[in-house]
């Protein structure tokens, strides 16, 4: 999550714009009213028992970022949780409802070597149905989920 949304403050992440591009879908956001906010999973999240060493932080819903101001009460993070956990295994993006938000689940992939690397860099995930201790990662290969909820205010 730090390195992808690096601007925290007291707990608080929120989106920086690094571009014209960026800036401008972010204002379009906002002058249309949407609140937006973003929480990430990693496939450590399939994990039901981890070994000695991992960050328990990073085996559950890291987040949330916030887009645009957020005003409304986020849906439930264990159902958020758990819905990134079916999203893992499904690997295919889907949109679900959730009180008067949309939530969207997106799995991010290996796009490239580096990615590989960094993300077999630590232990391995012994208990996770989508690695084992013998299996390597692949370009392509499902990293992790990023949720992206959104509603007109």
């Amino acid at each position: 999550m730090s390195r992808i949304l690096p601007g925290e403050r007291h707990g608080v992440r929120t989106f920086r714009p690094e571009n014209p591009t960026e800036q401008s879908v972010v204002d379009t956001l906002r002058a249309n009213g949407y609140q937006v906010a973003l929480f990430l999973v990693g496939r450590n999240a399939m994990t039901s028992s981890p070994g000695l060493g991992y960050d328990s932080r990073r085996l559950g819903l890291q987040g949330p970022a916030f887009i645009t101001p957020v005003t409304a009460d986020l849906p439930d993070r264990d159902a958020l949780l758990a819905e990134s956990r079916e999203a893992l295994r499904k690997g295919e993006p889907y949109t679900v409802r959730q009180g008067d938000w949309t939530v969207t689940w997106k799995p991010l992939r290996a796009s490239n070597s580096a990615c590989v690397q960094c993300h077999t860099s630590g232990i391995a995930v012994l208990s996770s149905p989508l690695q084992t201790a013998r299996e390597t990662l692949n370009i392509g290969d499902t990293l992790g989920v990023a949720v992206y909820l959104y509603k007109l205010r």
